[in-house]
This record gives structure tokens, sequence and C-alpha cells, in this order.
């Protein structure tokens, strides 16, 4: 293996990894429940073969309001693209038809895709969760390069005045919206808004504002105190506030999806789990002839070959140094032994690691021969019968003898490394 570290060394552990540790058991896939990894820094994942039942990366989500009806939108990569199918998106291992105006968008990760719609833009949601008043209550956001502000506003108990016929009548609230820069010293009127509604269902309203590039703060407050006693509902609530890069975001390359759920008693907060199925099936391989062939994505030697010639995630080795009969070797072994399955690649690992795995699977293990790569798998291969000269022309008669190693004691298999001269 000294040349795979060479190109790929062992050093690089990720996420204070002991030396050593299995990878996989840091992955959210390869364990008893699998959970929807969101931390940054973790690497794009790489799907061989039909993965089901999988939870992929959570890359943003965002509250966005529709008048009155609230949504929850999530955006999931499941890898390196294309993947040639995207399908059984499940919530808490329910499907999605079991919800209610539950939508999902998906891209099979091509060069050239297109936008997600609701994620054309990056968006970084902060909560706030304030019960507004006449005095100011001040948001410092994140971002330091915010093009747009959004401001979402709720009244969750409704907004009503109690009449005399037991009825209810219309009740207003005006809210005051303001900005600056970092280090300002004036604000920026952002706007005046009022929201007049005769409910007891929650009302929501949502605002958004252009701004100049920069890092900012928001503040909120009513314009005059509504009334507030038994017979008027005005409790009105900054839910959160939106930081936004306005931009068209495609990730090409990227295979994701995208799921635009309604806020309702079935579907709230973020504390569940989207699962989702995905499948490669082939991978685009040298033929050895120059030329390029499909393989199928489910046997993990086309697997461990794909690793190691892809230039975008793999280790680039170059065709002319790898020995492709070896890897087609054990492909045709690994088909004759009914081998195949799947394999998710979600953690930060090297080449070295990430192809013991699949040597374990398939029955095979990758080795340098020379300046170039290869493999040895388990399948048996036909020798000829040796031949040895034996002569009595230097044994004494009566002290020769045989003797034979018991069957279980006995080789069947035998190994030889070979250094090529130059």
């Amino acid at each position: 293996a000294v040349a795979i570290n060479a190109v790929l060394p062992p050093g690089r552990v990720g996420s204070g990894r002991a030396i050593g540790a299995d990878p996989l058991q840091e992955s959210p896939n390869y364990g008893w429940a699998p959970t929807n990894p969101i931390e940054n820094g973790r690497p794009v994942p790489i799907l061989y073969g039909r993965k089901e039942n999988f939870a992929p990366f959570k890359a943003g989500q965002f509250i966005s309001t529709d008048g009155d009806k609230q949504y929850l939108n999530m955006l999931f990569i499941i890898g390196e693209g294309p993947v040639d199918a995207i399908s059984d998106v499940k919530i808490n291992g329910n499907p999605i038809g079991n919800y209610t105006e539950v939508v999902v968008e998906t891209r099979q990760g091509t060069p050239d895709q297109s936008v997600i719609p609701a994620f054309n833009d990056a968006v970084s949601e902060q909560a706030v969760g304030v019960k507004i008043s006449t005095n100011w209550h001040t948001v410092t956001l994140s971002e330091n390069n915010t093009q747009s502000i959004g401001i979402g506003i709720s009244c969750l108990q409704g907004l009503w005045y109690a009449n005399d016929k037991g009825g209810l009548d219309s009740l207003s609230v005006t809210i005051d919206m303001e900005c600056r820069v970092i280090g300002a010293t004036a604000w920026a009127h952002l706007d005046t808004q009022t929201i007049t509604a005769s409910q007891r269902a929650a009302g929501r309203r949502y605002w958004r504002y252009a701004v100049p590039t920069g890092h900012y703060e928001v503040r909120v407050r009513f314009n005059t105190p509504p009334a507030s006693d038994t017979r008027h509902m005005s409790d009105t609530w900054w839910e959160y506030c939106h930081e936004i890069v306005p931009d068209d975001f495609r990730l090409p390359n990227m295979a994701l999806f995208a799921v635009r759920a309604l806020a309702t008693d079935q579907l709230n907060g973020s504390a569940f789990t989207v699962t989702c199925t995905a499948e490669r099936s082939t991978l685009p391989l040298p033929d050895g002839n120059g030329g390029t062939v499909s393989r199928p994505a489910s046997n993990p030697a086309w697997m461990a070959l794909a690793l190691l010639l892809n230039r975008r995630y793999g280790v680039a080795w170059p065709v002319s140094q790898v020995a492709l009969q070896d890897f087609a070797d054990a492909a045709a072994w690994c088909d004759e032994k009914g081998i195949t399955g799947a394999m998710y690649f979600d953690t930060d690992m090297n080449f070295e690691t990430a192809a013991s795995y699949l040597g374990r699977f398939g029955r095979f293990r990758i080795l340098p021969r020379g300046t170039s790569i290869g493999c040895i798998s388990d399948r048996p291969e036909q020798f000829p019968d040796q031949g040895l000269l034996v002569t009595p022309a230097n044994i004494l008669n009566g002290t020769c003898g045989v003797g034979y190693a018991a069957l279980t004691d006995r080789a069947d298999a035998w190994e030889v490394t070979w250094f090529h001269p130059e």
C-alpha cells in the first residue's frame, strides 16, 4: 500500500477520530437509528448500487409563509451525481403520502441541472420567538454578506375583538421594522406594516426586503400599542428572521432533493428524520482498449476501480498504471459468487480504508504491482503440476523416506509479490 498512501496519506483522520478507528462507526447510516447529519465540514457522500432507507445530509432548512399557512422547506444532499433514481422519501419512517401537502422535488446530480424552487437563494434562518411590544427588540444576524432580510410575524392565537353579539370583529396591529449595518449609529427604516384580521386561527405574515450587502442587526416593535384585554386578542410574535443571499444555486454534480411540507399537528418542529432510497446502477469505466464501458455499480470490484480512477472524488490514478484485468477477474468472481450490494460512503476516509471495506465484501485485495495498482482475489487458479527430479546417486540404501502432511495442514493458496525492475 506504499503507492496508495503516497497519494492519499492515512494521516487525515477527520473529526477527532483515533488512528485505526473504524470510520463507519461515525456514519449516521450504518447504525441502529439513521439520523440526518447537519454539521458543516462533512464530506460529500458517494453512492454505489441501490441504497434503501438511508438518511442523507440536510444542507438547509427554513420556514416560508404563504398567507396564513406555514411551510417547512428542507434541502438534502444524497451525494456525488449523477444517480439514476431518487425515490421512497419518508418522514420518520412514514411515506410522504401520509402527510398533508408535502411536495418532493429531486435533482439527479447532472452538471447542468436546474435550480430547485425555494432553494435558488441561500437562506439562513434565525429563530427569534419574541412577543412584540412597543419597545424595540433587536436581533444581530450572523452572516456578513446579507443582501436581503426576511421577517416572519405570527399571531398564534389569532387576531380579533369579541363584540357584544358573541361574534368577532376585526382588530389591527401595526409593526415597525428597521435595520442597520453592524457598527453604524443610524437605523434605516425597512417598513411599517399593518395586520388586520378577525379570526381565532393563527395568522402569519412574511416580508422580505433587499438591502446593500453587509452584516446587519434588525429590530421590530409595535408602532402604537394595540388594545389588549379579555375582549381583544392582539398578542403578536416575531417568530423568525431570514438572512438571504440571492443567487441561482444549482449545486451542479450534486444529487439532491427538497421537501416542502405544510406545518400541521402531524408535522411540526424539526425533530424528525427524513430518509430516501437512491440508486446508481452503472459506472463508466475503461475497457482496456482506450474506450469506456458501463459496469454494474453493485459489484464491489467495479466500485473499487471507480474510486481509484475518478478525478472528482477518487484517487485519479492514471489508467495506464492500473492492471484492469485484475479488477475484471475480481468482478467476474464476485458475479460468479453472487456478491452484489450497495455502499454509501458518508464519512471521511482515505482510499486504502474505503478499498478495504470493498475488498472484504468482494473477497479481493488491492495492492501495488511495481509502479502499477492491481488486485488479487480468492478465486481458484489453474497451475501446471510441478516436476521434481529425484535420483538415488547420493542416497544411502534404507535411509530415504517420504512423509506427507495432514490435509488440514496443507496450504490451498499461495501469494507471490513481484516488483517490476523499473
